[in-house]
């Protein structure tokens, strides 16, 4: 679709695709299998508390990578976009 409008309105245009770092694949480490396995457990009468761990939001996670990419992505030269 950006080279679409790229060619049809002379748009500076750019996409890129972003994938859920959340997962029902992801190990059993990962902050929302953790929680959804222990709230599993606790109904089932076989945890009686919920242990995340280490907890950093400090911003160095996916996200921040994400749209450090989403920012490197919109300061390409436009001259040079094909």
């Amino acid at each position: 679709m950006c080279i679409n409008y790229r060619e049809a309105y002379g748009m500076f245009t750019c996409n890129g695709i972003l994938f859920n770092h959340e997962s029902a694949v992801r190990g059993e480490t990962f902050v929302s299998r953790k929680i959804t396995r222990a709230v599993g457990r606790i109904k089932a009468g076989l945890q009686d508390v919920l242990y995340l761990g280490t907890w950093m939001p400090n911003g160095t996670g996916p996200r921040q990578r994400l749209c450090e990419a989403q920012w490197l992505i919109l300061q390409q030269d436009r001259r040079t976009i094909t």
